[in-house]
């Protein structure tokens, strides 16, 4: 199935707020935490999930059919969503440019 979130928050907003997917049947979850809705359209650029050997997915958009592969490790709800989340463009705090602002080192706990 093919749908199109409507994203609710400034940040997701920002991304053009009609996001075109191909969902699992988790997915309600996944928006209801998320706020968002999703309704049934043709869409182009889409998402399109695949049982795989791992848990992956590129960030953000790449234009046309874009392959999320959920693995048996991604057994639960949050590790699809956090797939998710990464192809819809969230990366992970640390990784991002203005990480510090965000995190703070206890350097009496680092190895």
């Amino acid at each position: 199935m093919t749908t199109m979130l409507e994203m609710h928050s400034k940040e997701q907003q920002n991304c053009g707020n009609l996001i075109p997917v191909s969902i699992l049947q988790k997915m309600h979850q996944c928006t209801e935490s998320l706020k968002t809705k999703y309704i049934v359209v043709p869409a182009k650029n889409r998402i399109k999930i695949h049982p795989g050997p791992t848990c992956n997915s590129f960030v953000g958009k790449n234009g046309g059919e874009q392959t999320m592969m959920l693995g048996s490790s991604c057994a639960y709800t949050y590790m699809a969503a956090h797939e998710i989340g990464h192809a819809l463009g969230f990366m992970h705090t640390f990784q991002r440019h203005d990480r510090d602002k965000y995190i703070t080192l206890n350097e009496n706990a680092a190895l």
